[in-house]
């Protein structure tokens, strides 16, 4: 039903549903693919200015608005703090800065800004899902207006922002959404943002979130610190709370 009912949908319908609807329903995630012409021996077609013709391509990711907002979240973590659990429950809340789109950009997150005493990476100017107008130029690369960073790192003195891409989408092997991404990059980089491209591995890997950490604070005119032993032995057991295996949490 739900193929159905999105056979002709967006990704960006799920930004425009109505507040009054009863149940938020799940939306496929569509990506844009090149049209290739069969008659063509292969090729690409092109309409008559020379531009690539291209499609919505289905995925195999879904997505549905979140259920609560935000300051909804911290309102609730407020009024039952006083409760039994209410203070952990409280504490809990107090780490969910903004809404991911996938756990792995949760998990992305908390390593990047939970702070390094809890095996963060200390980054304070965290944002989830910031939405960046594209230039003009940047439009005609990505095919659309604007573009969601899906982890933003802002050094708010020098007014310089990196954008941390979640690319979990290998896993499930969409080559739509492989180029659609790549899109997004080289329209955000010609306006002068450095992008990382930042997988489940190298989140699961120190030596490689290192080295990530250090470019950022490179880009961003943060001062690099190193971490010490008792920090890294924090992120460890961080890491292997946030890359667990989600679906057997509470089994």
């Amino acid at each position: 039903m739900a193929v159905e009912e999105n056979r002709n949908s967006s990704t960006q319908d799920l930004f425009e549903l109505g507040q009054g609807e009863d149940e938020v329903p799940w939306k496929r995630v569509y990506a844009r693919a090149t049209v290739k012409d069969p008659d063509n021996d292969g090729q690409k077609s092109k309409r008559e200015d020379g531009r690539e013709l291209t499609k919505l391509k289905g995925t195999s990711l879904w997505m549905r608005k979140p259920l609560i907002e935000l300051s909804d979240l911290h309102r609730f973590a407020d009024k039952v703090k006083s409760q039994m659990w209410g203070k952990q429950f409280y504490d809990a809340a107090q780490q969910v800065i903004g809404i991911a789109a996938s756990p792995l950009e949760v998990a992305g997150v908390l390593l990047l800004s939970r702070s390094r005493r809890l095996g963060g990476a200390g980054f304070r100017y965290v944002y989830l899902n910031d939405l960046t107008p594209l230039s003009m130029a940047a439009q005609s690369i990505a095919g659309q207006k604007v573009c969601y960073g899906d982890i933003v790192i802002v050094n708010p003195i020098l007014m310089k922002a990196v954008i941390i891409e979640i690319q979990g989408e290998v896993i499930h092997g969409s080559g739509a959404v492989l180029d659609h991404d790549a899109e997004r990059m080289t329209a955000l980089q010609s306006m002068g943002f450095d992008v990382f491209l930042v997988t489940h591995d190298m989140l699961n890997d120190s030596k490689q979130l290192d080295t990530i950490v250090r470019s950022v604070c490179d880009r961003l005119g943060i001062r690099y610190k190193a971490k010490t032993e008792a920090m890294k032995s924090a992120e460890t057991r961080l890491r292997a709370n946030v890359l667990c295996n989600w679906l057997e949490i509470g089994n």
